[in-house]
């Protein structure tokens, strides 16, 4: 049951301005258990939900808004590139904060609510005419300019020279190509993954052969802002579809391998995640210092904004095979990856040529 939603208005550090606005939603369940949900907004001026939610759960408690036992859910409306998230909040006795990935099935079954209570808050009125109120109150924002450091244009410049374009991509795909040339290819134009997984769309740095534990993963995506998001990336050829066509509409053997590869980079990561953050943290340190580790291909902005003392988020993606029905192939993926990991997606080439923006009107 929801018992309130409204918009908070709280103190920020942000360059532009001091005060920021975010979503705030309260739910009890049937177990009497009270869960906040701190929604991030486009519209907010100011810091990000991730980066205040210290002081924005202070306030919201110091103000009798929500009450000091609630559990703490992030959330991240649908983006250009990202898909919707939730992070469950915890802090410890000196009030730091840790986040975990948990899934829309937990959330929705945990607030005890439909799929209709996060729609496209841009379509509400009710919502929008809160947040113009709470954006009315907070002073007007001088004007500045901006002028952009010339690396971060010549780097962009050259991505676009050398991409590879979406036509490119559809032509390799039409020779149904193995693991080895579509792993070439992208390893030629790291974009393309960006293209899909990077948010912000030009802050991330790729990487080939990347190692995760006694192991590796075809490619890595470092991306973010505070908290770096780590996508592990599995390639699979394009000679065959997704599915075999029989009664149990089974992943071909090569699939399950890759599915496999990745759980077991999964299971290695959960077992030895200090160790996996703190080389991340590493690597990213080194690509700063001017080396370029693991094929490193940078993007425009990649000197990420993260703090290397925070969590990091890992997604496990593999893209492999073709597809043969859309409809039953994509309930298939999803509902596997559910089963799994709420972090674990499969793409068919198909399915991840769609993400992909290049070219498009």
């Amino acid at each position: 049951m929801k018992i309130n939603d409204f918009i908070f208005r709280f103190r920020g550090n942000g360059v532009i301005s001091n005060a920021g606005i975010c979503r705030v939603r309260t739910f009890l369940n049937a177990a009497c258990e009270v869960y906040v949900v701190l929604s991030e907004l486009n519209e907010n001026p100011s810091t990000s939900v991730t980066n205040a939610v210290e002081l924005l759960v202070s306030e919201l408690i110091h103000q009798q808004k929500i009450p000091a036992q609630a559990k703490i859910l992030e959330h991240y409306p649908k983006c250009t590139w990202f898909a919707e998230r939730f992070d469950l909040v915890t802090f410890d006795q000196h009030n730091q904060p840790s986040w975990r990935s948990v899934s829309f099935a937990f959330v929705k079954k945990a607030l005890e609510c439909s799929d209709a209570e996060f729609d496209d808050y841009q379509k509400d009125k009710r919502v929008q005419k809160e947040i113009q109120n709470a954006l009315n109150g907070i002073p007007k924002i001088e004007k500045f300019e901006y002028v952009e450091p010339f690396e971060i244009t010549e780097r962009r410049l050259a991505i676009l020279q050398d991409q590879h374009s979406i036509e490119d991509v559809k032509k390799l795909l039409d020779t149904y190509p193995s693991e080895r040339e579509l792993s070439t290819f992208i390893k030629q134009d790291m974009s393309l993954l960006a293209e899909c997984y990077a948010c912000p769309s030009e802050e991330y740095i790729g990487f080939a052969e990347f190692p995760v534990g006694n192991g590796r993963v075809d490619f890595a995506l470092f991306t973010g802002r505070s908290r770096m998001n780590v996508y592990l990336i599995e390639l699979k050829g394009a000679q065959d579809n997704l599915c075999r066509q029989n009664h149990y509409h089974e992943f071909r053997s090569s699939i399950q391998e890759g599915r496999g590869q990745l759980i077991q980079r999964a299971m290695w990561c959960n077992q030895n995640y200090e160790k996996f953050r703190l080389f991340v943290h590493q690597v990213l340190k080194e690509v700063k210092n001017g080396r370029r580790p693991y094929h490193a291909f940078l993007g425009p902005k990649y000197r990420l904004e993260v703090d290397p003392n925070k969590d990091v988020r890992i997604c496990y993606v593999l893209i492999g095979g073709r597809t043969g029905n859309d409809l039953s192939d994509s309930q298939k993926r999803h509902a596997e990856d559910l089963a799994v990991h709420p972090d674990m997606q499969t793409e068919t080439w198909d399915s991840w040529v769609n993400k992909l923006t290049r070219g498009r009107p």
